[in-house]
């Protein structure tokens, strides 16, 4: 089930651990937990942090920048503008990556239902995510 407070358990090698006597990266199948296109375990764990939060955004959100690029966004808040992008170090381990996802971000703002883009690292998401909860909820409260 994914209703109700849930806290996550974590494998002293980081891996989300959810059930017994088995490590995975991601929910079970058919759970009901699980992010169609999540990119990471720690994409699906922002979603159900926010979920107990009792914040919904929309998840894998398809956008058409002004210059015609397909982007995929981690998270929306369509009502308010506001985008989330959960960050692993992995996918970013490159100054070619680096500088496409600078690009990306950049592009990512000219769209018009993005008027605001917060980054969270897995780490923000695994360990600090009170924090994590607490600035999407301002952000939310700032953009009116």
């Amino acid at each position: 089930m994914c209703g109700g407070r849930r806290s996550p358990h974590w494998t002293p090698s980081g891996q989300l651990w959810l059930s017994p006597g088995k490590e995975r990266q991601e929910p079970a199948a058919g759970s009901g937990c699980a992010t169609p296109g999540a990119g990471s375990a720690a994409e699906t764990v922002a979603r159900l942090r926010m979920t107990d939060a009792a914040l919904r955004p929309e998840s894998q959100v398809e956008l058409i920048t002004p210059a015609g690029r397909r982007v995929v966004l981690d998270f929306l808040f369509r009502r308010e503008g506001l985008a989330l992008e959960i960050e692993g170090y992995a996918y970013h381990g490159t100054r070619e990556a680096h500088r496409r996802d600078i690009s990306r971000f950049n592009q990512v703002l000219q769209c018009p239902e993005v008027r605001g883009l917060l980054r969270f690292t897995a780490q923000d998401v695994f360990h600090h995510p009170d924090r994590m909860i607490s600035e999407i909820r301002a952000a939310l409260l700032a953009s009116g």
